[in-house]
């Protein structure tokens, strides 16, 4: 409004009127601009164009000033007898009488217009500080920050303070000045919210906020149950398995190193060469098996306790490759082995016993679910700026909607990594240490559509160093 912007070095209480003076006088200018130009009696227009000018721009008293003055200036100036109020003509006395009324109803019209324009900014900002409100509470989700932005919203939509306390009823006393407003929906109570105002309809305001807010915080009650209920299923779904992966997975290895180890004793002398050979190949199988199992245990545990730490260092590809065949020698024996190693792969900056722990984990998996003589493909190389370790096997695929459950801890399928010889850790431990990496693992389809193929995607270093000179 110009009564809000000009002119800049008045106060805001005299700028109406300041602008008052100013309407009249380029009035008075124009109308001696025209003097001889138009009759006397178009010289009205111009001051009623004056006076609907400060009645939107001001309010009605100075609208009504306008208007009386526009009046007096117009008969003073412009009737005759020039430079006196009197009025020797009817015409002339009709056209200035009716001049003043059209002045007074443009001035309340005028008036009127503001005060509707105002009041519709003012309900179009509440109504931005309300929508503003709504999306910050909608965003939060503890009640502290609850609490944070109701105050605040409070403020910016009414202008007032507010506290707010969470709890039953109010034991404090409400201070001298603030009304205290419930901060409840229809099926609990939360607390109470204190505004440092009386009027009715900051009140009315400020209730419904106290139910935004009511609603937020029933939504972050029950998130929180809910997620409770699900950590409870989840820890006695956990429960479960290990239970069943310790009376089956673990106890079977066990069975076996006892019955062979037995059977050494008492029969070691009656034994063939052959034999003991083949009882002592079962101990050493089956103990490994254990030891895996074991430290599959662990590592999960070490996963799910965030205690996994990486010690990067540059390491060989080949390395890591040699050393996870080497490992699973006795797990291999009964599948063909085909590597794919792409020349000239880069150093990788990792923690290397992790990444050779997944990339064991997955073929042990393979390896598992290949037939007897079936085929387990190591494929490595670079591809789209990261190295890629891809494991093919032989075995009956997984069904397309299985394929992200096998990674969970514990998965129990009729194909996947926890059929009847497994744990249901290894491919949840291999995606926990690849992800460590800012790497990724997924199931895809075998090659040809036969068996499935894992991939292990690992980011590479921006520059990889020079080993021969001992540099890092």
């Amino acid at each position: 409004m110009l009564s809000e912007r000009f002119p800049w070095g008045v106060e805001r209480a005299r700028r109406p009127w300041l602008l008052v003076v100013l309407c009249l006088a380029v009035a008075v200018a124009l109308a001696y601009l025209i003097e001889g130009w138009l009759p006397h009696a178009n010289h009205s227009l111009i001051f009623l164009v004056a006076v609907l000018a400060v009645a939107g721009n001001t309010g009605f008293a100075p609208a009504v000033a306008t208007a009386v003055l526009a009046f007096v200036a117009y008969n003073f100036l412009f009737t005759a007898p020039a430079h006196t109020l009197r009025v020797h003509s009817t015409d002339e006395l009709a056209t200035l009488g009716f001049f003043l009324i059209a002045g007074l109803l443009v001035a309340a019209l005028g008036a009127r217009m503001r005060r509707y324009v105002t009041v519709a900014a003012e309900h179009a900002a509440r109504a931005e500080d309300l929508g503003a409100l709504s999306r910050r509470l909608a965003a939060v989700s503890d009640a502290d920050a609850v609490a944070t932005a109701l105050v605040e919203g409070v403020a910016a939509v009414t202008g007032h303070r507010a506290e707010v306390s969470y709890g039953g009823a109010s034991s404090a006393a409400v201070p001298r000045g603030w009304s205290e407003l419930a901060l409840a929906t229809d099926a609990e109570r939360f607390g109470q919210v204190r505004v440092d105002s009386g009027d009715p309809a900051v009140l009315e305001t400020v209730r419904g906020l106290c139910a935004q807010a009511a609603v937020v915080l029933e939504r972050i009650r029950l998130a929180a149950a809910l997620d409770e209920a699900r950590i409870e299923t989840e820890t006695e779904r956990l429960r479960g398995a290990l239970l069943s992966s310790v009376s089956h997975d673990l106890r079977t290895p066990l069975a076996s190193i006892i019955g062979a180890t037995t059977s050494l004793r008492e029969l070691g002398p009656a034994l063939s060469t052959s034999a003991r050979e083949d009882l002592l190949d079962m101990v050493v199988s089956e103990a490994e098996r254990l030891n895996r199992y074991i430290q599959n245990l662990l590592d999960m545990t070490r996963l799910g306790q965030g205690a996994l730490s990486l010690k990067r260092d540059w390491t060989d590809v080949d390395d890591i490759v040699a050393s996870a065949l080497a490992r699973l020698g006795g797990v291999l024996r009964g599948v063909d082995v085909a590597l794919d190693l792409a020349s000239g792969l880069p150093l990788l900056r990792i923690h290397g016993a992790l990444v050779e722990q997944a990339l064991v984990n997955v073929l042990e998996n393979a390896a598992r679910h290949s037939p007897p003589g079936g085929t387990v493909t190591l494929a490595v190389a670079v591809v789209d700026g990261e190295l890629r370790f891809e494991v093919s096997d032989a075995g009956p695929g997984i069904p397309p909607a299985e394929r992200e459950r096998v990674f969970e801890s514990f998965y129990t399928a009729q194909r996947g990594d926890s059929g009847a010889e497994g744990t249901g850790l290894g491919l949840a431990i291999a995606r926990g240490f690849v992800g460590a990496h800012g790497g990724s693992i997924v199931a895809l389809d075998g090659p040809g559509g036969v068996g499935s193929t894992f991939r292990i995607s690992l980011p590479l270093p921006e520059e990889a160093p020079d080993l021969r000179d001992g540099t890092d």
